[in-house]
């Protein structure tokens, strides 16, 4: 199989677009992102025969993953560069446009130290196209949800929240445009505590999303079918905002 990032040598053919990128965000994102890690598999018709009156094609895969996501990421209608050796794909909760619409987090491309945001591949405004972006959405569609919350100081909470994912890689530019949606079951961890005090302490948090999808398109062949495994996990000090405004 390919990795899609070959897929990129067909849109980067089209043409480089000048693109000047934003500064690198700063925060407190830097203390409240999960780590994110795709593994997933495409497969599409490609026509290997179109005589008269004949029509063949056969099933062509490809590798999704961190590695290829990041070479997408890399081409002229997303970043337009090349991002430095170590740099990785994380699930910002604090920083960004999506954050700001309470269901979903900012998928950013940051440094091998994960303090320098390199890339926010959610904000179309940040890719050199204005229309290319990714975003996963962990709460597609809430379910149901365990929960224990001790009100005391030092007290916590944890809940596990079994919901509906969505996913979206889509390049509406390129005349080799990506264009997937997938969705499915999605489980998520979470947990916060605080001191004596009344001041928060630690949060820890992870996500896992089986997603599939059918009818997409990618490099300009259509009739794909996508199937994704999604993980995130993250943990820091003081309070993981946003999932606390979640549980509550």
């Amino acid at each position: 199989m390919e990795t899609l990032r070959n897929l990129t040598y067909a849109i980067a053919a089209a043409g480089a677009i000048a693109f000047c990128a934003p500064g690198a965000r700063a925060g407190n994102f830097t203390t409240n992102y999960d780590v994110l890690n795709i593994t997933g598999i495409v497969q599409t018709n490609i026509e290997v025969n179109s005589a008269s009156e004949t029509d063949s094609s056969i099933i062509h895969a490809f590798t999704l993953n961190n590695a290829a996501i990041l070479g997408l990421f890399e081409g002229p209608d997303w970043y337009n560069g090349t991002f430095p050796a170590g740099s990785k794909l994380v699930v910002s909760w604090d920083a960004g446009e999506n954050v700001a619409m309470a269901n979903t987090g900012d998928i950013l491309v940051v440094d091998k130290t994960g303090t320098n945001v390199l890339y926010d591949a959610s904000g179309e405004i940040w890719s050199a196209s204005g229309a290319a972006f990714m975003t996963i959405d962990f709460y597609q569609e809430t379910g149901a949800c365990e929960k224990n919350y001790n009100p005391n100081d030092p007290g916590h909470y944890d809940f596990i929240w079994f919901n509906n994912a969505k996913v979206q890689i889509l390049d509406t530019v390129s005349s080799d445009r990506v264009s997937i949606t997938t969705t499915g079951p999605s489980t998520e961890i979470s947990t916060q505590a605080w001191n004596a005090s009344g001041d928060f302490t630690s949060w820890s948090d992870s996500e896992h999303a089986s997603t599939s999808g059918a009818g997409q398109q990618i490099d300009g062949y259509n009739d794909a079918t996508v199937s994704l495994q999604i993980s995130t996990s993250g943990h820091g000090p003081g309070e993981g905002g946003w999932f606390f405004a979640q549980y509550y």
